[in-house]
C-alpha cells in the first residue's frame, strides 16, 4: 500500500490512518511527509519500505503529497513481492493518469502488455 496522506485531523489523523494500515497491508510506503512521520514507531515491523528520496514537507489545502513523492511511493510498491499495489490518498486520485502511466510502461518492460 502507498500511503499518500496529510490528514486533516492533523497527527492523530495521520496515525489512526497508520494504524488501520498497519493491519490491512503486507507493505507500506509512507510517501509523503506526513505519512513518513506517522510511519516511525512501526519501522521495525518490516512492512515499512521507504523510498530513496525522503519526502519534502507539503500541503497545499487537503492535498498531502506532490506528484513526485506518489510516483515514488508507486516506483517502491511495484519493487515488492506482492500481488497488487493500493494508492490511498487525494494525491494518488489527483495524479491517477500518471500512476496509470507508470503501471502501463512497467507492464510493458515486463512484458505483460
Amino acid at each position: 500500500m502507498v500511503i499518500t496522506i496529510s490528514s486533516e485531523s492533523g497527527r492523530t489523523g495521520d496515525e489512526e490512518i497508520m494504524a488501520k494500515t498497519m493491519a490491512n497491508a503486507d507493505f507500506i510506503i509512507p510517501a509523503s511527509y506526513y505519512s513518513r512521520h506517522a510511519a516511525g514507531k512501526y519501522i521495525s515491523s518490516g512492512k515499512i519500505k521507504l523510498t530513496d528520496k525522503e519526502p519534502d514537507k507539503f500541503r497545499s489545502g487537503t492535498l498531502g503529497a506532490t506528484e513526485e513523492q506518489v510516483i515514488e511511493g508507486l516506483k517502491k510498491g511495484l519493487e515488492c513481492n506482492t500481488d497488487a499495489v493500493v494508492c490511498i490518498g487525494e494525491a494518488a486520485v489527483k495524479f491517477k493518469d500518471n500512476i496509470k502511466l507508470l503501471i502501463d510502461l512497467n507492464m510493458e518492460k515486463n512484458g505483460e502488455k
